[in-house]
């Protein structure tokens, strides 16, 4: 079988994220290498797997026993690195957000497919237990509860800030210059399980972003309306100062509804009608592999597989976020096929 060797760019906390799923594949992946500004954290965790600390980005990106590089760096540097990493021809895994703004994704597309590389962004909360959403995805896609036409998604956290490295900037998601913020925090995973569980072309956005208190001098709250083609709205809340933590995912649909909040940790589905009766069902958690991600990345490699996670969809979710900034600052709806024409532009 042939062995996947990675190069891991930043090694903040998102990398323990990754470490389990690594793990599970380790027949067919394992970290070979590793690059941080932080020179003891580099060589701290190069001694921790056994891999070698890169002395720099370019040293990785020259190695020719690399095959895949993860882009694990702070928001704003994903598009550059990641666009390096596929013109010295590797294959990548990019964190989310996939990029700041709809053209550098494009350009990072147009990258991969140029060179012949597979780009994967790391939207793994489509296949985690959070919000229940494969469950909830399954139930949708089977049809049995009718039309949706109508999505409430709310996660609402008193976290306050990512805790980053001590060694680089902790408190980098709490500021804009760094690509910090709610919205291209959570907004990314978010807007990504709606799109997925409603395949209607989304037409629009307004939101709100705005700071709350402490050290957020980005938004530190973040409220999304989108349409959808078909006539359906969604309405997606976020904040990282909610002094109430919780999170909620309700659809409600033409047969009924299917709601999932934290308090229970459970899905409850109600099929039927108003003055009708309802039935109603309450789902157990159900967490999927952490290695999907990676086993698809794998036969997509090898085996021609379908990509799990296409780049041009997380491509729409950025157009949408980006679309969300713009309407907070003129308090005016967004066309979403605006922003994708505007970052196309200039794109063969």
């Amino acid at each position: 079988m042939n062995m996947v060797n990675i190069g891991f760019l930043g090694l903040g906390r998102v990398l323990e994220y990754h470490l389990p799923a690594i793990e599970r594949v380790s027949d067919r992946f394992r970290i070979a290498s590793v690059f941080d500004m932080s020179e003891r954290r580099r060589a701290e965790i190069a001694e921790q797997l056994g891999a070698k600390a890169a002395g720099s980005y370019e040293e990785m990106l020259n190695d020719p026993d690399l095959h895949l590089l993860v882009v694990a760096t702070p928001p704003r540097f994903h598009a550059e690195h990641a666009i390096q990493a596929l013109e010295s021809g590797k294959h990548v895994i990019v964190e989310k957000p996939m990029a700041l703004s709809a053209a550098d994704a494009a350009r990072m597309v147009e990258a991969a497919e140029r060179k012949g590389r597979k780009l994967v962004v790391n939207h793994n909360h489509r296949f985690s237990g959070h919000q229940q959403y494969p469950f909830i995805k399954r139930t949708l896609d089977e049809g049995t509860l009718g039309r949706p036409y109508q999505y409430h998604i709310q996660l609402m956290s008193p976290w306050g800030g990512y805790e980053g490295s001590p060694d680089y900037i902790p408190n980098w998601e709490c500021k804009k210059e760094h690509g910090g913020g709610t919205l291209f925090s959570w907004g990314p995973h978010l807007v990504d399980m709606l799109l997925q569980a409603h395949p209607a072309k989304p037409v629009s956005v307004y939101a709100r972003l705005n700071s709350g208190g402490w050290e957020f001098d980005g938004d530190s709250n973040a409220a999304l309306a989108i349409t959808f083609e078909d006539g359906a709205s969604a309405q997606i809340d976020i904040s990282y100062v909610s002094p109430h933590p919780f999170n909620l995912f309700y659809v409600q649909c033409e047969g009924g509804s299917i709601k999932y909040e934290q308090d229970t940790n459970r899905v409850t589905v109600r099929r039927g009608a108003i003055r009708k009766g309802f039935e109603e069902e309450i789902v157990a958690p159900e967490q999927l592999p952490p290695d999907l991600v990676y086993e698809n990345l794998y036969r997509a490699i090898h085996q021609s597989e379908v990509l799990l996670i296409e780049p041009r969809d997380i491509e729409l979710v950025i157009a949408i976020l980006e679309g969300a900034v713009l309407s907070s600052e003129t308090g005016k709806a967004v066309a979403v096929a605006d922003v994708l024409q505007a970052s196309r532009t200039g794109i063969a």
